[in-house]
């Protein structure tokens, strides 16, 4: 959950997946299932729940768009 919050701080999706690729876990996390994880979770607001998750929606939605277009 930590993509969302660097394209908050102003990253982009690719600046914040980039810099997670130090990280053992991610390098070893499948295409796959970052993309469902994005996918998901970018989903995840519905209406009646706190702004606060739309705003977390809206920018995972960002990080799910940009996964799509380099999985094409």
């Amino acid at each position: 959950m930590l993509v969302p919050w660097l394209i908050r701080s102003g990253h982009t999706p690719e600046q914040a997946e980039n810099w997670l690729a130090q990280f053992p876990d991610w390098s070893s996390a499948g295409t796959d299932v970052l993309n469902q994880f994005a996918t998901s979770n970018a989903a995840k607001a519905q209406t009646g729940s706190p702004s606060w998750m739309h705003e977390l929606a809206a920018r995972t939605s960002i990080w799910a768009q940009f996964r799509e277009k380099q999985n094409r």
